[in-house]
Formats: C-alpha cells, sequence, structure tokens
C-alpha cells in the first residue's frame, strides 16, 4: 500500500506495481514464437517493465524528441509507447484481431460479420431508422460517419448458453456484438485512478 499511497498514477513506478500481475506478466508467459523464443529486445522490453526498470533499448535515444508534440523521450520509453505516431499500427493489430476471431467464429460454424453496417434496420423504427440510414449513407465512408453504430463483430448465431436443447448437441442461440479493444504496455492516459476495480477507465472506454 505504501507505493499506491505515495505515488501518483502518473509515475512509471506505480503503473509498474499496478500491472505486474495483469499487462506484463501476459508479455512475459505468452507462448514463444514459430522459432521457439523470444526475441531479445522483445524480453528486454518486458522484462524491465515489470520491474520497473530503464529500458535499455531506449538509452540511447532519451531525452530525443518525438511526436506530433514534441515530446522528449523519458528513460522508461514509456511516454513513446502512449504516443500517436504517424502509421497505421493500432489499426493493423486492431483489424488483424477482428480478422483472426470472424475467422474462428465462421471455422466454429458461427455466422460473423465485420462491421455490419445496417445490422440494426429490423430493431429500430420509422422515422428513426431511415433518419439513421440517410445519415450514414451521406457520408464518404459509411462506418466512419459521425454517432454511426457499428459494432466490430456481429455474430448472428452465437451460443446462448452451456446448456444443449436436445441429444444433437445442439445449443441455443441468439444476436451477439463484439467490440475490440486493444491495449498497450504503458502507463494510462485516462483522467480516472486506474485502481477503481468498480470503474476501470477501459471498462468505462469500452462502454
Amino acid at each position: 500500500m505504501e507505493v499506491k499511497t505515495t505515488l501518483g498514477k502518473g509515475d512509471y513506478e506505480r503503473w509498474s506495481f499496478d500491472g505486474w500481475n495483469k499487462m506484463i506478466t501476459v508479455i512475459l508467459l505468452s507462448p514463444p514464437d514459430q522459432f521457439g523464443y523470444f526475441e531479445d529486445t522483445i524480453f528486454q522490453v518486458a522484462s524491465v517493465a515489470y520491474l520497473a526498470l530503464p529500458c535499455p533499448i531506449m538509452a540511447a535515444v532519451v531525452g530525443r524528441f518525438f511526436g506530433k508534440k514534441g515530446v522528449r523521450l523519458d528513460k522508461y520509453g514509456s511516454n513513446l509507447a502512449a504516443a500517436v505516431l504517424p502509421g497505421q499500427w493500432h489499426h493493423m493489430t486492431h483489424n488483424k484481431l477482428q480478422s483472426i476471431l470472424t475467422a474462428m467464429m465462421k471455422l466454429g460454424g458461427i455466422h460473423a460479420e465485420k462491421e455490419a453496417v445496417n445490422f440494426i434496420m429490423d430493431k429500430v423504427g420509422e422515422p428513426h431508422i431511415s433518419s439513421y440510414i440517410n445519415h450514414v449513407a451521406a457520408h464518404s465512408s459509411a462506418n466512419k460517419a459521425q454517432f454511426a453504430i457499428i459494432p466490430d463483430i456481429h455474430a448472428l448465431n452465437f451460443p446462448a448458453g452451456k446448456q444443449t436443447i436436445n441429444d444433437s448437441g445442439v445449443t441455443t442461440t441468439a444476436e451477439a456484438f463484439f467490440e475490440i479493444k486493444t491495449y498497450t504496455a504503458c502507463k494510462t492516459r485516462y483522467s480516472r485512478n486506474n485502481n477503481n476495480d468498480v470503474n476501470k477507465p477501459p471498462d468505462q472506454r469500452a462502454k
């Protein structure tokens, strides 16, 4: 408790203490790559983050400026991990996970679609549904229209329970909607305390 009471939530050692048994151990306990080992750089970054130590990979460039706002790189590399940088890293990871999950569902006999724009067609009545459709259709990319409601994955026959309904092994199914969120091993950018077990910031964001 001394760490939590003496260090602010923006302190790297506090962040490491909060996350050591959650995100960091996920990295260290993950299966190795196809050749059977962790790359040296991955192991170093995960290990020092676990122990709240300066990152040896960042040592040569600590203090240099990066990003759109000219932030100086800290010795842990934590502000670089949380930065909004050029490129599509987040989107590529998100889209890859989306494709993998959809393929897994289809392999298991679940009909799933990625970003079904019109999934609420039969769920909302007039005149609201027409207004909504006209709004998203007017945008050059419907799934990027402001206020568009589009799930990452829409499953039409997702298993709804553990009980089978007959001897064939068939289970009851229902529509299910999935939103994909990715985590980065860095200090939180949320304004609230990330130790609040009742209202965790990522959960609030997802809701």
